[in-house]
């Protein structure tokens, strides 16, 4: 069986979803006249509300459960992860909050994450200091799930090979030291295996934990990656922090990992929530992070081009008072796109508009309102999940999660996106713009299909660089070439359209994300898909989330081959290194970047040659050895590098860049505005330091 017949057939996340196997087939929500807007929650939580009640209803006659799965998607030990965003006060929408049994809380600008008790959700609608609240719903970047039992024994990642690190780490005698690495994701160690990693010489002997995770939630992805760096930067410092409780979470996360003096920070957690058209709270604190000089590598994510993105078009027909989107782009009309999600899969389904988001602007919200069901294949019978919260003056979006049962006979169901306006007298609300559907996981559209983007949020930050993902047998050092990119690597080109103020940008900004691509279906200690792609007695750990933490690992080799590189100068640099890959969803060979490839597979070898050569971000037009060089330079501008050696460079003439390098080197930048870098300058404008 081929890799990528067989990588559907795996659990896409262990994060979010879960499998219940009480249910036959599918069961309603909901009947067509039984839809209901609650205000202050949405609709995954009053569901949650509503099926608690039935529940305790049953209880007391005696009544089996046989409720929607749906419902309980997202509960964990009786808590759920969730967003809250405050009227005014976040202090005081705190205090609310930890009152009600809220944990694990973080706060940052108008946003409260935590877990909150199911058994008080009921409470959260009256709350005078709540603007609205949602379920935080949020995804690694990985396939498969994680075993609880650990292999002992060193454990290489095969993405050295493929990115040649050996290579590179032999050549350029670097690996890594001086550099620290933080990686935020789900967990470290709540299964236990940390110390047995360590032992191996799997991980280094203490890594910083900043936070560990709830290991109510964590699967301990973070250790994962944390073996990857360690095997491509073995003597790079490693911190983890959880990122996996809300949005605000990762946003302290990022702006901790910076205090703690991290120079890259990976990640492999996508947050829903986030907006697509508009720098959200972890975008905007990584752009911070670059700012400060830290290098940042996301996860491109593993959902493909399956989204649907088109204007929003009346249809003329009504749903529930609601006029349906019209998904037929030609003179009929259409109002049920057909999804198919096969028996025992899980649908996790994302819907935006091009409106601000309230948690990004502190003021403005989306001047509309959209709703999103999932129903039966006509649209006609039954809703078995939805988002139908109220969106004016808060944030453009909807979400809803669904698990079809494993002996479910229905793979067909359809889709409604419906434009609702307030009863009369109340003036109508203006019709959405641009909207998109991002589906997550197993469903597909299969019919309008756009095949559109799916990276956004902080994957589509200016301050980082996304990674997509080739499957290690898939490149050049094992026999490929070019790379072939893993079908399921996530599709960049979400455009942004509005500034963080909530105005809408003159020309849309569209970021060349994920820029560059690595290896995934490597061998590490602990991630097992149920599968061993060799037969060596190690797991595969497949997704985004194992190429990632490749590039970081290459970051940090860069950095301390030359520490004076900033973020762009490093981004550069693996762009530079990196050999063209061909764009899956277009026809023809895509030259030079393209939307789903970047600039393709990293060589780190070629990395760190651009690291050592550049010098306060200018490539060097004049490069000695590893050994003791006299280098000249010429009449005009010149940028040199020294390289090794105990360097004697006179950069003469011309406006000069020197960087003597690593040994004790004598620079005279003689005449022009000169800035050196080296055991001793003379005749320089500036003296850098390296």
């Amino acid at each position: 069986m081929r890799l990528n017949q067989l990588i559907p057939l795996l659990l896409c996340s262990p994060l979010v979803i879960s499998s219940f196997a009480w249910a036959d087939e599918p069961v309603p929500l909901m009947a067509l006249d039984q839809l209901q807007r609650p205000v202050r929650i949405d609709s995954a939580l009053q569901t949650i509300d509503t099926q608690l009640t039935a529940n305790r209803v049953q209880a007391r006659s005696a009544v089996p459960n046989k409720s929607n799965p749906a419902s309980l998607l997202g509960v964990v030990d009786g808590y759920v992860v969730v967003d809250a965003v405050a009227e005014n006060s976040s202090t005081e929408l705190r205090t609310a909050l930890e009152s009600l049994g809220m944990l694990d809380i973080s706060v940052y600008a108008n946003t409260i994450s935590g877990r909150f008790p199911v058994e008080t959700i009921s409470e959260l609608e009256s709350l005078p200091s709540l603007k609205f609240v949602r379920m935080a719903y949020a995804v690694s970047s990985a396939y498969g799930s994680p075993s609880s039992t650990y292999n002992t024994g060193t454990v290489t990642t095969q993405g050295n090979k493929a990115h040649w690190v050996d290579q590179a780490r032999s050549l350029f005698k670097t690996s890594g030291a001086g550099v620290k690495v933080a990686v935020l994701a789900d967990s470290y160690n709540c299964l236990g295996g940390a110390a047995t990693a360590i032992t191996a010489g799997d991980l280094p002997a203490a890594p910083t934990i900043l936070k560990e995770g709830p290991c109510a939630l964590g699967v301990d992805e973070g250790q994962a990656l944390m073996e990857i760096v360690h095997d491509v930067a073995p003597n790079a410092e490693l911190l983890f922090r959880t990122a996996r409780v809300g949005m605000a979470d990762m946003a302290n996360a990022v702006k901790e990992a910076v205090a703690a003096n991290a120079d890259v920070i990976v990640d492999d957690i996508v947050h829903l929530s986030e907006p697509i058209f508009q720098d959200g709270l972890i975008a905007q604190e990584i752009n911070k992070a670059k700012a400060q000089g830290v290098s940042y590598f996301a996860s491109a994510g593993n959902a493909a081009a399956n989204s649907y993105e088109t204007s929003f078009r009346p249809s003329g027909r009504f749903f529930d008072g609601e006029e349906l989107h019209d998904f037929d782009p030609g003179v009929g009309v259409d109002t049920c796109q057909q999804i198919d999600l096969p028996a025992g899969a899980p649908l996790l389904f994302s819907l935006q508009w091009d409106q601000p988001f309230f948690t990004v602007t502190g003021s403005q919200g989306s001047a509309n309102d959209l709703d999103i069901l999932f129903m039966d294949e006509t649209c006609s019978r039954a809703i078995y999940a939805l988002g139908a919260t109220s969106n004016e003056g808060r944030d453009a979006r909807e979400s809803f999660a669904f698990n079809n049962p494993t002996t479910s006979t229905q793979t067909r169901f359809g889709l409604q996106i419906m434009h609702y306006n307030p009863p009369a007298p109340t003036p109508a609300l203006p019709y959405a713009g641009r909207i998109k559907v991002v589906s997550f996981f197993q469903g597909s559209f299969a019919e309008y299909a756009t095949n559109s983007s799916t990276s956004y949020g902080h994957q589509n930050a200016a301050g980082g660089l996304s990674v997509g993902a080739a499957y290690y047998q898939d490149t050049p050092a094992f026999g490929v070439t070019p790379a072939v990119l893993q079908f399921f690597s996530s599709l960049g080109g979400s455009p942004i359209l509005f500034d963080v103020l909530g105005n809408r940008l003159a020309t849309p900004l569209q970021r060349e994300q994920p820029a560059v691509v690595a290896a995934d279906g490597v061998d590490t200690s602990l991630f097992s898909t149920g599968i061993d792609l060799e037969g060596n007695g190690f797991p595969n750990f497949l997704g985004t989330s194992a190429a990632a933490p490749h590039i970081a690992g290459i970051a940090a080799l860069m950095l301390e081959a030359n520490p004076s590189l900033t973020p762009d100068s490093v981004y550069s640099g693996l762009k530079k290194a990196a050999s063209d890959m061909d764009n899956p969803y277009t026809t023809g060979f895509d030259k030079g970047f393209d939307y789903a490839s970047g600039y393709g597979f990293v060589h780190a070898g070629k990395a760190v040659w651009s690291a050592m050569t550049t010098c306060k971000g200018k490539p060097a037009t004049i490069i000695g050895t590893p050994r003791a060089d006299v280098l000249i330079g010429t009449r005009g501008p010149d940028v040199i590098v020294g390289l090794d050696g105990d360097d004697r460079i006179n950069g003469l003439d011309g406006d000069d860049i020197i960087c003597g390098g690593r040994g004790k080197d004598y620079v005279v930048g003689s005449a022009g505005n000169d800035q050196c870098a080296g055991e001793k300058t003379a005749y320089c404008e500036t003296t850098l330091t390296e």
